[in-house]
Order: C-alpha cells, then structure tokens, then sequence
C-alpha cells in the first residue's frame, strides 16, 4: 500500500505540473533601440526581480525568452514595470548573526532589471534578491543611484548607516519638507513611496504610483473530515513482534488555517493544521517466528491530536478550480491510548500499556479546490513511531515499538 500511494503522489504532481494554467498577459516591450512592441508576457509575479522573461506575440505565437541585456523595459498591465539599468548594488549581508563590522557599502556594478515603484520628475526603484532588498531613485531619467543603508557591528551593538536620508535631504530637498521629515523616514518600500509621492507633489510635479494588482495575504479556515487507513510494523512488543497489520478504517477531524503569501500570483500558502485522528484494531496474532503463542489476540485503540504545519503550492486550471499540492511536519499528541495483549493459554495475566509516545513525521497530499470553498485531498503520512514500556514484576517486561503509516481521503470547507 505504502508504494501504490508514493507512486500515485508522484505521477498526480507530474501530472498536475504539466496540466496546470500558464498565464500569459497583456504587456509591452522595449528593446534597446527603444521601439516598443505589445506582446504577451508569462507572468510569474516575481518575488526576486528576474533577469529574463519569456513572452509571445500572439495567443498561438513562439515563447521567446530575452534577458536583461537585450531589453530595456517591460511592463505587465498597469501594476508591474521593470527597467534594465548598469547600477552599484550593496551586497552587504543583513542576517543580524552574519554582520560585518564596516559601515560602508559593498557595492557590485551590474545590470539588473529594477522594478519602478513610482514615475515621476524623482523615481523610486527597488531590486530584490533572495534576503537582499535594495532601494534606488532617479531624478529627471538619470539613472537611478543606490540610497544607501546599511546594518553593522560596532562595539558588540548593532549600528546603522542611513545615509539615503542625507542623500534624499541633499537632493530631494522641497521646501515644504521639514528636516524631521527627514530623519523619520524608514529604509522600507512604504515609507519611501510616501516620501517620494509628497516630493513630487511638492514640486507640482506628476506622479504615478505602481501598484502590484496580486492581492495582499489572506488567511482562511476550514473544516476538514475523512476516513483514515492505516496499517502498522510492529518491531517490539512481546508476541506482536514483527506483527504487520492493517488497523480498521478509523476517521478524522479536524480545522486547518491558510495564509495566502503575497507574491508568485498566490500560489504558494502556510498551513497549519490539528486534527482528530484515531486507530483500532482487535484480532487473533499469527507468529511464524513463534509458534507457541499463535493464539495470543491483540486489542489496540489509538487517539491522537494531530498538530501539523507545512506548505501548499497551488496549479491553476482557470478562475474557480485549481489543483494543490502540500508538505508539512506532524506532531501527534495521544489521548485515549490502550493496548491489551491476551498471551494465551500459557499465560493467566494481559499484558496492558495505555502510555505511549510518538515522533514526528512527515506528510504529503494532493487535491482539488473548487471556488475556494471546497476541497479534496490525497493524503500520504510517513511512519509515525509509536513507543512505551510497562512492567509487571515476575510476570512481563512489556517494550512497545512499531511504526504506523497511513494514507487518508480528506473533505474540507472553508467557512471563513
């Protein structure tokens, strides 16, 4: 069983993968000679700024692919546009546990597409890469200069070089603006729209802010049910050594969160999820390897809460219907634990254990969303080891270890 569902999980993500909806969009072009040519671009929603893009001149036309070098604009609609310009990036790392001790920039001159947040007589741009987000303006279509800040050592304290906003007083200096303005001002992509949107207004000039249609996080919440089947490897535990046995359908139960991130068109989501889980299983034991305990009988019931977190990645086939794919880590939580073994005939007494523990594990799924409010999943778990111990003197020394693996069938209903 384990095999058929790791196989059928596989096949269902290539399947899916090659099936789901590529998005291409209206947009433009500019090529280095500056004419501009409407195409159709493969819009990823980049979270990092890409250094090609691949495009189309028509629904039934070639994909072609152009780099940075050989484009010196492009734009998506009205919410994405990007410009390719020869600019000093600081490659300073900002991880507070990987700080140098220089206040200075580390700049590398390289050409990148920026992304343009706002168009006007001063523009801000930004460039993103990995953990590494960089702020650049540009006054009257100059090319746009690094505003500089920078996290540093200095005497065993984290310091701060902010000297973008004695470049924006020195250089963007309206009037209107007071020098507390100034100092105010956060190295964030909100704080310097504001600033750059109150410049231009204060210069009467015109302005445009660029502004990603992708719709920020959301969270949602379901309510999860399903039946659950699962069967267990036991390696110890008196004469269920070496057992192998599917436990009796059992069912869960259960809620799950979502947080929608903001980028990559939304296609990639954090779960967290509890559930309700339970096992049971009762029956005669046949144990080749002994054959003087072959009439011993097994009583198991397992409960558990089942805490889990991990990641959805989302395949659209149109509008309302799409395809998910998740992985996460489990922790299980027993509750009503109960196991009783019947030794026979050539025991009087039960060898009892109702105290288990569990490790964690690990799950994978594959499923259908409906207009975001219903879904079905696929769900394999990896073995969930399962251990406890128990003594009664002068009668057994009962050590409890098996593996429990399982594959579930899950409904779910978002209700909010």
């Amino acid at each position: 069983m384990k095999n058929n569902i790791l196989f059928f999980l596989l096949c269902s993500f290539s399947f899916f993968t090659v099936h789901s909806q590529i998005k291409y969009e209206a947009g433009y072009i500019i090529d280095n000679t500056g004419d501009r040519t409407e195409v159709l671009i493969l819009n990823k929603d980049w979270r990092d700024n890409p250094s090609e893009i691949n495009y189309k001149k028509g629904e039934s036309g070639e994909v072609l692919t152009v780099g940075v070098e050989e484009v010196k604009e492009f734009g998506i609609g009205n919410s994405s546009r990007y410009k390719s310009f020869l600019v000093s990036i600081d490659q300073s790392k900002d991880q507070t546990n990987a700080l140098g001790t220089s206040a200075e920039p580390d700049f590398l001159k390289k050409r990148v597409f920026l992304k343009q947040l706002l168009a006007g007589k001063a523009a801000l741009y930004s460039y993103r890469e990995g953990v590494l987000t960089r702020f650049f303006y540009a006054t009257d279509e100059q090319n746009p200069e690094a505003l500089v800040f920078k996290r540093y050592k200095k005497d065993n304290r984290i310091a701060e070089n902010n000297s973008f906003r004695q470049q924006l007083y020195t250089n963007l200096n309206c009037r209107s603006l007071s020098a507390d303005a100034f100092r105010k001002i956060d190295y964030s992509e909100d704080d310097l729209v504001e600033f750059f949107a109150d410049y231009n207004s204060c210069e009467n000039s015109d302005f445009n802010i660029i502004e990603d249609e992708t719709p920020g996080g959301k969270f949602n919440f379901y309510l999860k049910g399903g039946m659950l089947f699962s069967s267990i490897a036991v390696e110890r535990g008196l004469e269920a050594k070496d057992a192998d046995f599917s436990f009796d359908p059992g069912f869960v139960l259960g809620v799950e969160a979502e947080y929608v991130m903001p980028f990559n068109r939304n296609k990639w989501s954090l779960l967290l999820e509890s559930t309700y889980q339970s096992h049971a299983k009762e029956g005669q034991l046949v144990n080749n390897t002994n054959f003087e305990f072959n009439d011993a009988y097994l009583t198991l019931d397992m409960t558990f809460i089942s805490v889990a977190g991990g990641v959805r990645h989302y395949l659209f086939l149109n509008e309302s219907s799409k395809f998910f794919l998740n992985a996460g880590v489990a922790f299980d939580f027993p509750l009503n634990t109960e196991l009783s073994l019947d030794r026979g005939e050539k025991y009087q007494m039960k060898a009892e254990l109702d105290d288990f523990t569990t490790q964690a594990y690990f799950l994978g799924g594959v499923g259908f969303n409906y207009a975001n409010r219903f879904s079905a999943e696929v769900r394999y778990y990896t073995s969930k080891k399962t251990t406890g111990e128990r003594t009664v003197p002068d009668n057994y020394m009962l050590q409890w270890d098996a593996g429990i693996t399982s594959f579930a069938v899950i409904l779910a209903y978002r209700f909010l």
